[in-house]
């Protein structure tokens, strides 16, 4: 940049120059404030969406709770559940395993009678 000439007097160039730099700042400031303005007002909604947001949350709450202790209850219902057939399958294994001794216990009878019978005839 020139400023001044080889007298010092300045002149003409300079104060163009000047105004030209001082209305690019201005255009900027401008510039700048309207982007600031943009930001502004998006912080703005995006608290208001916010505080609406909230203030959903605060008045489902309630609801929230009373979910939370109904699913607490189911579950606490459904592994009473699940102990009590256990327990259940528990006790059929066991009948089971003494039916299958009874139906031996049978069969081993019901041989002996056979034999006993068998016996008596031939007498």
């Amino acid at each position: 940049r020139e400023r001044g000439g080889a007298s010092g007097g300045g002149g003409v160039f300079d104060k163009e120059l000047q105004a030209r730099e001082i209305k690019a700042a201005i255009q900027n400031l401008g510039d700048a404030n309207r982007r600031a303005l943009h930001v502004t007002k998006e912080l703005a909604d995006k608290q208001e969406l916010l505080q609406d947001l909230r203030a959903t949350l605060r008045r489902l709450e309630p609801e929230i709770l009373q979910q939370k202790e109904l699913v607490a209850a189911k579950e606490e219902e459904l592994g009473l559940r699940q102990a009590e057939e256990a327990r259940l399958s528990q006790q059929i294994a066991e009948v089971d395993r003494e039916f299958m001794e009874w139906m031996e216990k049978r069969r081993e009878l019901d041989r002996d009678l056979t034999k006993q019978l068998a016996l008596s005839e031939e007498q």
